[in-house]
This record gives structure tokens, C-alpha cells and sequence, in this order.
């Protein structure tokens, strides 16, 4: 499976998270910006064809975003997308890194929000349900 768009679905997920209260502080691009870090560009070394590390791809798609005020919620609806279509290719812990990840960044900046624990849900509902389809699928083979 090729993860520069897994990659880049994932700095939607952040982006969502950090935006979804209207804008992006200082504390939730630091705790990006260390996650993106620790989490992707030191355990990833893959290159695209230009010969960047796809770890990176998080924090680019996300200032990206950030430039063009794209919705949060179609940048939520898109890694929920993703992840629905791609399910089978996934992997377990890249979905938990994913979950996470975001409930890093929404305590990251005076604790968790409303507006955030509707975004926390929906992934957290959304990744439960990819997981007890591919347990479903597992004990099926048994």
C-alpha cells in the first residue's frame, strides 16, 4: 500500500482536530508539530518521488489546509472516508496511532471542547467500527 495519501489523510485528522474550534494555537501546532516528529518522521522512512519523507506529509497536507480555510468537517468526512475505503489495508496500530494522536492535540490546548469531543467521537466511533469488522473477519477464517 502506497502511504503518501494515508499520510496525508492524517493531516486532515489533525487538522480537523486543531481547527474545528476555529482556529489553530500555538500550543496544538507544537503538539503537532512534536507528534508529527516522534510519531511519523522518525519510524518512517519512505520517500516519495521527489525525495521527500512521507513522514512529513502530515504537517504539509495541514498547512495546506490551514492556507486554503478548508472546512474542518470535509477534512474530518475525508479520513473517515479514507479509512472506511481502505480498512483492509490498514493496520491496527496505524489506527490507534491515529486516535492518539487527536486526543493529544485536543487536550493539547485548555482541554478537550464540545466542538472536539464531536470530532473525537465520530473517529473513535468510526475506528471501533473498522475494528470489529476486521475482528469479525479474523474469527470467520477460524
Amino acid at each position: 500500500m502506497k502511504y503518501n495519501r494515508f499520510y496525508s489523510e492524517v493531516g486532515k485528522l489533525l487538522y480537523s482536530i486543531s481547527s474545528i474550534d476555529g482556529k489553530i494555537d500555538q500550543n496544538e501546532k507544537l503538539t503537532i508539530h512534536t507528534i508529527v516528529e516522534n510519531e511519523f518522521i522518525s519510524k518512517i522512512h519512505e520517500k516519495d518521488q521527489f525525495g521527500t519523507l512521507v513522514g512529513y506529509y502530515p504537517e504539509i497536507e495541514l498547512e495546506f489546509l490551514e492556507e486554503e480555510l478548508v472546512d474542518p468537517a470535509d477534512a474530518l468526512d475525508s479520513f473517515i472516508d479514507y479509512i472506511n475505503e481502505h480498512h483492509t489495508a490498514l493496520k491496527q496500530n496505524e489506527l490507534e496511532i491515529c486516535r492518539k494522536v487527536i486526543h493529544h492535540v485536543a487536550q493539547s490546548s485548555r482541554g478537550v471542547n464540545k466542538k472536539e469531543k464531536i470530532v473525537l467521537n465520530k473517529v473513535d466511533n468510526a475506528i471501533e467500527r473498522i475494528n470489529k469488522t476486521q475482528t469479525n473477519r479474523n474469527h470467520e477464517k477460524w
